[in-house]
This record gives structure tokens, sequence and C-alpha cells, in this order.
């Protein structure tokens, strides 16, 4: 299981930066998409225009931009293809994967939704009977839920996606909940979250002590960029690592059927 694990990372990392042109075009993706969600968040709603961006046309580009870059970072295990055919297949496979993720869509929804309602309780409850743990394990829960359980089950679901059709992913859907709690799995996303979140986390929050308020600001945006860069890269490693580790266990299944014919 652990020499699955780090092999996969070790293999998509070197594909990542061996196929420079498709991890560009997917970083140009990524700027994209940055700055689009900008636009939706600072958009107000004062002219006819500002009302179509903000409620048809940015959310439906961020959504296509989005499950491009995901299609895009799962085909990096195909060996000797160039990015522009890549980019094609990427277009062509994004709204399967877009459809493979309404289950997990809806589910997110209601976790957010509901869960804001219990925070709601527990907070007043918190100040009224000091419940801290409640409140520490809700929040717990709800992180782990969002930022591990479903993004897990969601990559599971678009590699089978892409492997195997959407009709077949939809079929497999517990085995591809199986497979998201694989112990290769979860070391894999366990591992590459925590070294790139902390590498983040650091860019972010840790303040550097200047004079010039413009150099500060400048420090700031360079952290912020990088941190960024950071996320993407972390991202990037987790699908590839994951679409690596599935690509050797079918390669496995296959030898181990021709050996017993």
């Amino acid at each position: 299981m652990l020499k699955d694990a780090i092999g996969s990372m070790f293999s998509a990392f070197r594909k990542i930066f061996t196929h420079w042109g498709a991890t560009l075009i997917s970083f140009l993706l990524y700027a994209v998409l940055i700055a689009v969600l900008y636009f939706l968040i600072t958009t107000r709603e004062a002219t006819t225009l500002q009302v179509v961006l903000s409620v048809a046309v940015l959310p439906v580009a961020a959504l296509i931009v989005f499950f491009v870059m995901q299609a895009l970072a799962l085909s990096f295990v195909r060996i000797g293809v160039g990015p522009g055919y890549l980019l094609k297949r990427a277009f062509k496979d994004c709204w399967k994967l877009m459809v493979i993720s309404i289950p997990v869509i809806v589910i997110a929804g209601l976790v957010i939704h509901y869960a804001g309602r219990l925070e709601v309780y527990l907070t007043s409850d918190f100040y009224k009977t000091g419940s801290h743990l409640k409140l520490s394990v809700f929040t717990w829960a709800r992180a782990i839920v969002l930022f591990f359980i479903l993004p897990s089950i969601a990559v599971q679901l678009w590699i089978s996606t892409m492997r195997e059709g959407i009709a077949t992913a939809f079929r497999g859907f517990l085995r591809s909940m199986i497979r998201a709690f694989s112990p290769a799995s979860v070391l894999i996303y366990v591992t590459v979250s925590l070294v790139f979140g902390a590498i983040a986390w650091l860019l972010l929050f840790t303040k550097t002590a200047v004079a010039s308020p413009w150099v500060e600001l400048w420090l700031l945006g360079s952290r912020l960029a990088v941190a960024l860069l950071v996320i993407f890269l972390g991202w990037q490693l987790i699908l590839g690592s994951m679409a690596e580790m599935t690509t050797a266990r079918a390669l496995k299944d296959d030898l181990s059927d021709i050996s017993q014919s």
C-alpha cells in the first residue's frame, strides 16, 4: 500500500513537469478560474450587464473551466499524447464530470445548509452553556466532510468516468466510494494536502516586518501568488497520483487475468 502510494505520487509529480505543455495550459485555466471567481464575487448588480454576468455567464464559465481543469489533470497519465489533444479531450469530457458530480454537489449543498443552521444553534448554546467541545467537534466534522470525504469520492467518480464512461461510473458509485477510502488513496490525499496546505498556510499567514507599506503590499501580493501556485500544484498532484494508482491497479488486474487464462 505504502509503496504503491509513494510510487504514484512520484510518477505524477514527474509527469506534471515533464508534460509541461499540459501543465501550462492547466495553470492558465486555473488563472482564468480565479479571475472569473474574483469578478463573480466583486461584481455588483447595478446594470443589466452586471446582473447577467453575476447570475448567468460567470457561474457557468467558472463551472466549465473548473471541470475542464479536472479532466485535463486526470489525463496526464496518457504518455506520448500532446497537450493540444489533451485539452480537446478535456473539453469533450468536462460535461461528463459535471453530470457525475451532481450527487456530490447535492450532498455538499445539503451539508452546508443544515450545518449552517446547526452552527447557529451550537453557537447560541455555546454562549449559554459554554459547550466548547460540541462546537469544536462540529467544526472539524464539517471540514472533514466538505474537504476530505466528498472531494475524495468526487475524484474517484471522475477517474471512473474518464476510464469507463458515465453510465458505468454511475453503476459503480459504491465501488468508487470504497476506492476513495482505501488506505493508499487516503494516504495520498492526506499527505499531499498536509504538505502543500502547510506551505500555503505559512505563505499566507506568516507576517514579515517591513518599514515601507508599499514593500509590505508587494510581499503580500507575492506570497498570495505563490500560495495559489502551491495550491494548484498540490491539487494537480492529488489528481495525477490517484489516476496513476488507478492505472497501475488496472494493469495489474489485466496481467492477472492474462496469467490465469
